[in-house]
């Protein structure tokens, strides 16, 4: 049986990804556990994959952001995405 993080006396941090929708109001909250690159990249593919493709994308001016937002703008210049998306009909390239 393994012991909680609480028990052993170690305490982890984490940090959460929120997601707005414009229209709707709603708020997503993903929990993740360091603020890389890597991980948020992850979470964001997480999150289309559950709620669909974004028409906006807002990230903060972190230096984490800023990675993932080419991360994310050098995906929309492969001609397979773009196909896709343009397929989809409710994005604009």
């Amino acid at each position: 049986m393994k012991r909680s993080a609480k028990e052993k006396g170690n305490i982890e941090k984490v940090y959460t990804a929120q997601y707005t929708c414009g229209s709707s109001r709603t708020v997503s909250l993903d929990v993740v556990l360091d603020l890389s690159a890597e991980t948020f990249n992850r979470n964001v593919k997480c999150f289309i994959c559950r709620r669909g493709i974004p028409r906006l994308v807002v990230l903060e001016n972190a230096k984490t952001f800023k990675a993932a937002a080419r991360f994310l703008s050098s995906i929309f210049e492969l001609p397979e995405v773009q196909s896709f998306l343009l397929n989809q009909g409710e994005v604009k390239i």
